[in-house]
């Protein structure tokens, strides 16, 4: 079986199950380019893993498919890539690394700072680090309860929410070309 047949056979059925390419508006290309070695998700991340989820490949699933091709530091979305498209997946330590090099260039030193500390979280304990709902949690860690302090330090909620959101595209982007 070579790779577009193992694609056809196995990932497709579960994209289709999540709703891929059966929900209007969405669809499943034989071949996706991935450019400047990043990949979109535009926002997607939770719904695909919920949709994954719900068709019986769940967190325990991917875990073990991370074992099973040797990625346990790495992104489930590497695995996921890695599976899907034969890319090879990158530690998480790696993508932090990457994105490191553009937090310095595109936000300043204490947004760095907090960002530096998601990051740190993000290669300890996964991609789930990332997530919308962690954001609050990770503001109280890091200003020791103090949601103020870390308005004081970052700006208003929304540009913390823009902070937060915006700099995980640079996971994905070489630093190279940034």
């Amino acid at each position: 079986m070579n790779e577009a047949e193992t694609r056809a056979e196995h990932i497709d059925p579960l994209l289709a199950a999540a709703g891929w390419g059966v929900v209007e508006g969405s669809r499943i290309r034989r071949e996706y380019p991935i450019t400047l070695g990043r990949i979109e998700g535009g926002g997607k991340r939770g719904k695909l893993l919920e949709g994954l989820a719900e068709k019986g490949f769940g967190r325990d699933q991917l875990t073990e498919m991370q074992k099973i091709i040797d990625a346990e530091k790495s992104d489930l979305f590497d695995v996921l890539a890695h599976v899907a498209y034969a890319l090879a997946p990158l530690t998480r330590e790696a993508r932090a690394a990457q994105a490191h090099d553009s937090i310095g260039a595109h936000f300043n030193s204490k947004q760095q700072g907090f960002l530096d500390f998601v990051l740190s979280h993000y290669v300890s304990v996964g991609v789930e680090e990332l997530d919308q709902a962690k954001l609050a949690p990770q503001l109280r860690l890091k200003y020791h309860d103090s949601i103020t302090g870390a308005v004081a330090d970052l700006g208003k909620p929304e540009e913390i929410g823009r902070i937060f959101a915006g700099f995980q595209k640079y996971r994905y982007q070489p630093s190279a070309m940034v």
